[in-house]
Formats: structure tokens, C-alpha cells, sequence
């Protein structure tokens, strides 16, 4: 009797960066986090941009529409080069109209410059860690070094207690949220497609909603809780 896993098993396909020798994994995942701090870095500066008042809702929707499309783009060319091609196009234009979302939630109060501090943070560790990556060693330090900087900014910049506790909640879940999903998605990348790993990272936040609908479809599939 063959008994079902009780989740559905991850996304995997063929020839992912997860086979191949623990340097060059190590050297993918090196390229995908420097390229994914850029990708921060050119957010913050398009929510740095002078530019006229945006209404917050289209902001938002619009944000949200290109993630989505980011999201169809993978699900519907799944494992061919012309889906990193495609997220690439994407992605440019979802992170303009990140920047300007950010900008519009920075203004209504949300510290979200925390979140700079701590991709950068994670950059540090990638690039300092040689051969010896750890991912929980990444989130740890991570979080660590972080908070103490935004502690110490804080104090400086006379920050209210409460704003400060929101920036280190704020840092500490998607750091939490990044080094998961950084680890996850080596299983479902080649190498060359350091990109499309990059659109990963971003339309992954997706991911909850399509997963608990994955896992309905399996428990349903396999008649879990039915028996």
C-alpha cells in the first residue's frame, strides 16, 4: 500500500541548479542575490524620483496587475528559456511601478527602507561566506546585523518607538521570507537563468494563495481527510 505524502511535493524540473557541483550552485545563488539587491536598489531610487502625486489605489493595482502577469508568464512557459526572456520584460516594468507604490507607502508612514538594510545584509554574508553557505547562518546573521543597524539609525535619526519596532518587523519577516525562498527556488532554475530567478523572488509572494490551492487539488486527488 502505497501511502500519499500528506503536501504536495515542490516544483522541480530537470537539470535545476540543485544537480549540479556545490560551487557552482553556491556561484548561482551568489549572482541571483546581487542581481536581487540591485533590483532593490533601482525600486528605491524610482521611489526616490521627484515625480507628481500618485493616487495610492492605482499604484497599487498596478503593482499587483504586473506581478500577476509576472506570475501567468512562468506558469504558462514553465521551464523554456522564452519564460526568463519574457519575466525579464516583465520584471522591469513591475519594479517602476514598485517604486512608485513604495513611494506612496513610504509617504503614509510605512518604514520600508528597513527592507534595503537587510537584502543588503544578506548580500554581505552571500559574498563573504566563500564556499560556506548556510542559509539558516544567512538568516541569523542577516536579521542580526540588520536590526543592529536600524536600531542604531533609528537613534540617530530619532525615530518613534513604534515606527522602529514596525521597520524591525517589517526587515526580519521578509528576510525570513527571502533566504526560504532563495533556497526553494534552486529546484526550479538552470543556471543562465539568473534572471528569471531574480522575477522569483518577487512573484513568489503569490505563491501562498496557488500553493493552499495546490494543496486542496492533492488532498481531493488523494482523498486525504476523506478516508
Amino acid at each position: 500500500m502505497t501511502v500519499p505524502p500528506f503536501i504536495p511535493q515542490p516544483v522541480e524540473i530537470r537539470r535545476n541548479v540543485t544537480t549540479e557541483r556545490y560551487p557552482v550552485m553556491v556561484g548561482f545563488v551568489r549572482r541571483v542575490s546581487l542581481l536581487h539587491f540591485l533590483s532593490v536598489l533601482f525600486v528605491a531610487g524610482v521611489a526616490a524620483l521627484p515625480s507628481p502625486w500618485v493616487d495610492p489605489s492605482v499604484a497599487g493595482w498596478a503593482t499587483l496587475g504586473l506581478l500577476v502577469a509576472l506570475s501567468l508568464a512562468r506558469t504558462l512557459a514553465r521551464g523554456r528559456r522564452v519564460e526568463v526572456v519574457v519575466s525579464g520584460v516583465i520584471l522591469v516594468a513591475f519594479l517602476v511601478a514598485l517604486g512608485s507604490a513604495v513611494r506612496v507607502w513610504i509617504e503614509d508612514g510605512w518604514p520600508l527602507e528597513s527592507l534595503l538594510v537587510g537584502v543588503a545584509c544578506a548580500v554581505v554574508y552571500v559574498t563573504a561566506c566563500g564556499r560556506d553557505l548556510s542559509y539558516v547562518g544567512m538568516l541569523v546573521l542577516s536579521i542580526l546585523a540588520s536590526s543592529g543597524l536600524i536600531v542604531a539609525g533609528g537613534i540617530w535619526l530619532r525615530t518613534p518607538g513604534l515606527t522602529l519596532s514596525v521597520a524591525l518587523s517589517l526587515n526580519a519577516l521578509y528576510l525570513i521570507f527571502y533566504v526560504y525562498d532563495l533556497a526553494s527556488l534552486l529546484s526550479r532554475r538552470r543556471l543562465g537563468e539568473e534572471i528569471g530567478a531574480v522575477a522569483d523572488l518577487y512573484r513568489d509572494v503569490l505563491n501562498l494563495f496557488g500553493y493552499l490551492i495546490r494543496v486542496a487539488h492533492h488532498w481531493r486527488r488523494h482523498r486525504i481527510w476523506l478516508k
